[in-house]
């Protein structure tokens, strides 16, 4: 486990006492960093054809949406099935629930238009959002 992983998994037990909330957060901070960071997601999303909505999470002003079939041709069947395997959830759920946070979560990290310029950076303020 890495400097990150090990900041996350303490963030994680500072932020919840339900042991199913830290789950949460440590399975979303693994599903990050296996895609590459934020940077790596958001790449993925735009190499699939969702560059408006990427743009307009980090822009400031209303996030265009996704629907939960956009989830499996980001990530495709198999890295949908990888997810809901990990978080537990049928795939249909994991779909929904990505289409519907994501975009949040991502103009939340951007209050400014930009994301944090490190992970830590990033991690920390993303794990304040667990808070509110």
């Amino acid at each position: 486990m890495g400097i990150l992983d090990s900041i996350a998994s303490s963030v994680a037990r500072q932020v919840s006492d339900d042991p199913a909330k830290q789950a949460q957060i440590l399975l979303g901070w693994k599903l990050l960093r296996d895609y590459g960071g934020v940077d790596g997601l958001l790449e993925r999303f735009r190499s699939s054809g969702f560059s408006a909505q990427v743009d307009s999470w980090l822009a400031v002003g209303d996030n265009i949406g996704l629907k939960p079939e956009d989830i499996r041709t980001v990530f495709g069947a198999e890295g949908v099935t990888k997810m809901a395997t990990e978080f537990e959830l049928p795939e249909a759920q994991v779909m929904s629930r990505m289409a519907k946070h994501l975009p949040m979560v991502i103009d939340k990290l951007s209050p400014d238009g930009k994301l944090p310029g490190n992970q830590a950076a990033m991690l920390m303020q993303g794990l304040r959002l667990f808070k509110s």
